[in-house]
């Protein structure tokens, strides 16, 4: 009976968390699209989307195939308005800084929203390579832009991050990540570490290498 109780006590007295950050939303809320499944599932089409686009998106690929600058380039538009609608009806909804649940305190959509602003940059410096016939023609800008469309393929966790559901209490879920943070972040050091040491005993030891195995009567 004791049992009984105790398992009853724990379904009824503790709240299931569920780390999914689009169910959080208000059901009630004057913007009702952007609660809407079908939406949800779009914008997670969209992300994956996103991360092929930004994998075309290389001055290479350019150079081979010129046309695919302007397939990247309409992708990239379309995906950044639909997101970017997507965190204007979430700050609605939810309030920008201040609310029951704001968006700029949720560490959820402070991601998405850096995902929007690398859209916002990805499509300006595209315009901005397209007006000076392709990327080639200056390699500074060419080079801050390719930084501005570099954190672009992490918008994959969207995808992934819904999977995230646990049927535990919430605050034993907090407690299991806080633990396991310090875990990762030892491990992250020591990974850096080697890494770092291995590499620069690799470029000390071996230095540019340039020279390359050829057999004899190859042309340069």
């Amino acid at each position: 009976m004791m049992l009984v109780n105790r398992k009853t006590s724990f379904k009824d007295g503790m709240p299931m968390a569920d780390y999914g950050p689009d169910e959080n939303l208000n059901d009630n809320a004057d913007i009702e699209w952007v609660n809407k499944s079908w939406v949800r599932r779009l914008l997670r089409v969209c992300a994956f989307v996103s991360m092929i686009s930004v994998s075309m998106n290389t001055p290479k690929t350019f150079v081979y195939y010129p046309h695919l600058e302007y397939l990247t380039f309409v992708i990239d538009l379309v995906l950044m308005i639909l997101f970017s609608s997507e965190m204007v009806a979430k700050m609605h909804i939810r309030g920008v800084w201040k609310g029951e649940a704001p968006y700029l305190r949720d560490r959820w959509c402070q991601f998405d929203g850096v995902m929007v602003m690398c859209l916002w940059g990805s499509v300006s410096g595209q315009i901005y390579e397209m007006a000076t016939n392709g990327p080639s023609t200056n390699n500074t800008a060419a080079a801050i832009i390719g930084i501005i469309r570099s954190p672009r393929p992490l918008i994959l966790v969207r995808v992934f991050r819904n999977f995230l559901k646990f049927q535990l209490p919430k605050n034993r879920i907090n407690s299991i990540f806080k633990r396991s943070s310090q875990q990762i972040y030892n491990v992250t050091i020591f990974f850096l570490f080697f890494m770092s040491l291995y590499g620069f005993l690799g470029v000390q030891f071996f230095g540019k290498m340039k020279r390359r195995c050829v057999r004899k009567g190859t042309q340069p």
